[in-house]
């Protein structure tokens, strides 16, 4: 049933938990996992000589620190003895994991929640929720237990 399974992550609590369900959910139905890191770098940024390696260090570091969000995930992966692929994509977070799940056939996506405010998910958005209502294929949002 759910043969591909595709999760997104940041690091973050939220992910950590859904990485979990998705193992567990590849156990049940013998699938395999595509890990996914999006980072958002703004094009429209004006290149000029003088900003170019700035600009060039700062998606370097951007790049860097995917592979590292990827690093912990893949070795949780490992330990799990789930079969899976990796990949580091650059534009919106939200339109990369729906396009991704649609380009890799992927029955399901699961995915964790930051549990931003009211007011946080009104200026910014939710990825989530974009995802939520563009994929083509069921979405499983996972929300880590609150911290007492």
């Amino acid at each position: 049933m759910f043969q591909h399974i595709l999760h997104p992550t940041d690091g973050s609590d939220q992910c950590q938990q859904a990485l979990e369900t998705a193992i567990e959910m590849a156990k049940a139905f013998q699938g395999h996992i595509t890990l996914v890191h999006a980072y958002e770098f703004l094009q429209s940024i004006p290149l000029y000589e003088s900003n170019y390696s700035y600009v060039q260090e700062l998606e370097n570091y951007l790049h860097e620190q995917s592979e590292h969000i990827l690093k912990q995930a893949t070795d949780r992966l490992k330990e799990a003895g789930i079969s899976y692929q990796v990949l580091v994509l650059k534009g919106d977070p939200g339109e990369m994991i729906v396009s991704t799940a649609e380009e890799s056939k992927c029955d399901l996506i699961v995915m964790g929640t930051r549990g931003l405010g009211m007011v946080k998910r009104a200026l910014l958005g939710s990825v989530s929720q974009y995802v939520l209502h563009h994929a083509s294929c069921p979405v499983l949002v996972v929300r880590a237990p609150a911290k007492s």
